[in-house]
């Protein structure tokens, strides 16, 4: 018998209210993880602090300075999830630590930056309850990614979490998924780079539709270096509502900035600044700011060796002959359409 409308939706709402409780639950272990795992680094750090003749390891002082905010950043959101969590631990050895540390916080002052703790890639809540959701949800990993058991996608996920509550870097995170599931560097690579950029997207535009009254949508913005696919450099600059995902390709490096009212809609006789963008030399490697709008005015300023090295020697005759344009690269979900679909258009 046919399900009437009503029971579909109570059956959905089942569904919702099952995997909000699943998420509360999983982010509140995550977090408590993470805790751990910050305390145990603290301590290691706090042990190489001072050196046989006194001098102090001004490294381990720069760690310890980072791992003191992401832990106040975790406990803070440990007391949302008290019920979750069976006796969340006072942090014994940072307050004990602050003692110690007391007397060369002063010293340091004028050798290190006062934002030392938030000068490095600091934890957002958002994106580890964005990676959850996929994995209480029952998404998983992209298709494109490839298939992975069950059990081992489990635990990739919570490795994925864990170091996004960490704020750690790409190199950390896919040491964690090697050492969880035995896979190679790449696809381990192919895994942190793709999953942790979409939920960084993702906690993006949900901060945006926290001030949906100032961020009326998003622009994709592509990086600037040899490295970026045409399909990105074509899609550069493409808006989006705020609710809409972008669906990126694997190792995809696209992000989101919010696009926002000008000074002239503010009622401000004002001119808008030029905003720089930062790309990478292609020769030298070196970051530098540039004054291009869009990737494709970035692409145009480059010589024909990184042009050819980006798109391709048939791809880049086609595309200065005049056969093809920009928008006929991208493809579906952000992929690079195939050189033989453009020469039979």
């Amino acid at each position: 018998m046919a399900l009437s409308n009503f029971a579909i939706a109570r059956k959905i709402k089942t569904d919702l209210v099952r995997i909000e409780e699943g998420v509360g639950a999983d982010v509140a272990r995550i977090w408590s993880q993470a805790l751990n795992e910050l305390d145990h680094e603290y301590a290691y750090y706090l042990a190489k602090l001072v050196g046989e003749d006194g001098t102090i390891n001004l490294g381990a002082y720069a760690r310890m300075k980072r791992i003191e905010g992401l832990e106040r950043d975790a406990e803070k959101i440990l007391e949302q999830f008290a019920d979750e969590v069976d006796g969340i631990t006072s942090r014994s050895v940072r307050s004990i630590a602050a003692r110690h540390l007391a007397k060369y916080n002063d010293s340091m002052t004028d050798i290190l930056p006062s934002e030392l703790g938030r000068a490095f890639t600091g934890a957002w809540p958002e994106a580890v309850t964005s990676i959850l959701n996929r994995k209480v949800g029952g998404i998983g990993f992209s298709e494109r990614l490839g298939k992975i058991p069950e059990d081992v996608a489990a635990k990739i996920m919570d490795q994925l979490a864990i170091g996004a509550a960490k704020g750690e870097s790409i190199p950390a995170m896919m040491k964690r998924l090697q050492d969880v599931s035995g896979i190679g560097k790449y696809r381990a690579e192919l895994i942190a780079r793709t999953e942790t950029i979409r939920a960084s997207n993702e906690a993006a535009s949900w901060s945006y539709a926290q001030y949906a009254d100032v961020v009326r949508a998003k622009r994709r913005m592509a990086t600037f270096d040899r490295r970026t696919c045409p399909a990105c450099i074509a899609l550069d600059g493409k808006e989006y509502q705020l609710d809409e995902p972008m669906d990126d390709h694997p190792m995809g490096r696209c992000t989101f900035t919010a696009i926002t009212p000008e000074w002239s809609e503010l009622g401000y006789d004002v001119d808008n600044p030029m905003k720089n963008r930062r790309a990478r030399d292609p020769y030298s490697g070196q970051n530098e700011l540039v004054k291009h709008a869009t990737a494709r005015d970035w692409f145009a300023a480059q010589d024909e060796w990184t042009q050819q090295s980006i798109l391709g020697p048939d791809r880049w005759k086609m595309l200065n002959s005049g056969q093809i344009g920009w928008d006929d690269i991208a493809g579906p979900g952000s992929a690079i359409t195939p050189l033989w679909k453009l020469k039979a258009s």
